[in-house]
């Protein structure tokens, strides 16, 4: 039982982490009713960003002020549907805009780049019975150690003990290599706590094994579990910065096989492959979760934030994400590991993304028989090279999909190849050049509403025969760059049928 918020005080969640962990951007000062709050930077990344992560009381208005101390023209505040208007600063006075409640934003300016708001509502950490906190298992803060034994040692003693359900990490540093959460354990990371990869990339996982290989070992593994739970506005960091010169490229998080998984509310940083990988698990819940990575320049890294695959029953709301490759990739990946499996009931909610490939997507696996009730609803490209996709590779009969309420602000034309271009819709039941595959999936029963894009881009629809195509999709208010979108304008081959589009006169 978690006690209720002792006060409506404003935290600041980086004011908390530990010292030496990440960098204080000193080009720009914010400030929320007055209170000062820590900007960090992500100056490893090739396009460096800066990040707030604080809490403020709910249901209540707050003013927002932003100084910069770089020569900039213009400050814009994402979501565009939130309808942020910015008073621009005047003599030394700040430029400042409002709020209501813990929305996640992305301002942008000429002369700062990204800078990412993550304001969260009201959370005490858990106390009580049933929980107990790391050091009373051993487990310290100290960012030169690796603690992997005692951290799994302490997660296990919580699953094995019936009078305990949480483990809870305090502020400080935590070193580990490979770790594998178990069933009935709440990994809970209270704020200013950092869980990092170790430096050694053989303390995380083999290596030589690369797809879907059983000993492709992750940093946090959970397999054949039930009733786990990862908890807290702590970081989880991959320590990619290191890792990379290794040539270690796993996932950070690798979860498979498990019924009744909830993650909620920590920041997932510096990946050295997919952020989130869920493989074949049932009744999910993903909220609040943020995922910090690099967005190369130009190119690509694979950090996709979280890859739902042969999934059943998952729900992804409120989320924040900055990613190398695809923000959200509902996939049925291949067999090799016996987890394939029919893909059902999959929503993503109230998602706001900076990526440069995919930002809400299926495929580009598609090797289950059917993936089937997927739906995108409240969705902002702040930057993305392709906005609504659907990449049907494989074999699978992907069905009654809906995209609703999405908008997208920048294409990202920087990524050579696919989506170059910049691609407002892509619906493609085919076999790319770039795969060995035969390309046997059917595309059907798509719906696309309220979709606005700033800039013009693609619509493209391409099926690969008559046996295998696009059917029955329908387009309902879209417009690009101010304008409605017309059948005219959308790219079709002949294996592409039964397309209608509605926009209001």
């Amino acid at each position: 039982m978690e006690h209720p918020n002792a006060n409506n005080a404003i935290i600041d969640f980086n004011a908390q982490l530990p010292e030496g962990y990440l960098p204080t951007a000193d080009q720009v000062l914010v400030k929320v009713e007055g209170t000062p709050l820590r900007v960090v930077r992500y100056s490893q990344c090739d396009v460096p960003f800066c990040f707030v992560h604080a809490s403020l009381p709910e249901n209540e208005e707050h003013e927002v002020a932003l100084s910069i101390k770089r020569h900039h023209e213009e400050i814009r505040v994402y979501p565009s549907r939130l309808g942020i208007q910015v008073r621009p600063p005047e003599k030394k006075q700040p430029a400042t805009f409002r709020i209501h409640g813990n929305p996640y934003l992305v301002v942008e300016t000429d002369g700062l780049g990204y800078l990412l708001l993550a304001f969260e509502p009201p959370a005490p950490d858990p106390h009580g019975p049933g929980v107990i906190a790391g050091p009373e298992l051993g487990v310290h803060h100290d960012p030169k150690r690796v603690q992997t034994r005692e951290i799994q040692d302490a997660m296990d003693r919580v699953s094995a003990d019936p009078d305990l359900h949480t483990l809870m990490l305090p502020s400080g540093w935590y070193r580990a290599g490979n770790l594998s959460l178990r069933s009935n354990c709440r990994l809970h990371l209270c704020r200013g706590a950092v869980l990092q990869a170790s430096d050694r990339a053989d303390d995380i996982g083999d290596p030589a094994h690369g797809g879907w290989h059983h000993r492709r070992a992750a940093f946090i593994n959970a397999l054949s579990g039930q009733n786990i739970s990862l908890t807290g506005p702590g970081h989880i960091d991959g320590n990619r910065s290191v890792l990379d010169n290794q040539g270690y490229y796993r996932d950070m998080v690798s979860v498979k096989g498990c019924h009744n998984l909830r993650i909620d509310g920590p920041v997932f940083s510096g990946s050295c492959n997919w952020n989130t990988h869920l493989r074949g698990c049932e009744e999910v819940e993903i909220n609040r979760l943020k995922v910090l990575n690099n967005r190369p320049l130009v190119g690509h890294v694979n950090t996709d934030g979280v890859n739902p695959d042969c999934c059943r029953r998952v729900t992804i709301h409120h989320c924040l994400m900055h990613t190398g490759d695809d923000a959200v990739a509902v996939k049925s990946c291949g067999t090799e590991d016996g987890w394939l499996g029919d893909v059902a009931d999959i929503t993503v909610t109230d998602l706001i993304a900076i990526n440069n490939s995919a930002t809400a997507k299926i495929g580009t696996e598609t090797c289950a028989a059917r993936m089937e009730r997927i739906r995108f609803e409240r969705i902002d490209a702040v930057r993305t090279a392709r906005l609504c996709v659907i990449d049907g590779f494989d074999r699978a009969t992907i069905s009654e999909v809906t995209f609703r309420d999405v908008q997208l602000n920048q294409f990202d034309r920087s990524r050579p190849g696919s989506g170059s271009d910049g691609r407002l819709i892509d619906l493609h039941a085919s076999a790319p050049t770039w795969r060995k595959i035969q390309g046997r999936s059917r595309i059907e029963n798509v719906k696309l509403q309220n979709i606005t894009a700033d800039e013009r881009g693609q619509c493209r629809m391409a099926g690969l025969n008559e046996d295998f195509g696009v059917s029955k999709v329908q387009l309902e208010n879209i417009t690009v760059a101010g304008k409605p979108l017309t059948l005219e304008e959308i790219e079709r081959n002949d294996f592409v049928h039964e397309v209608t589009l509605e926009n209001p006169t």
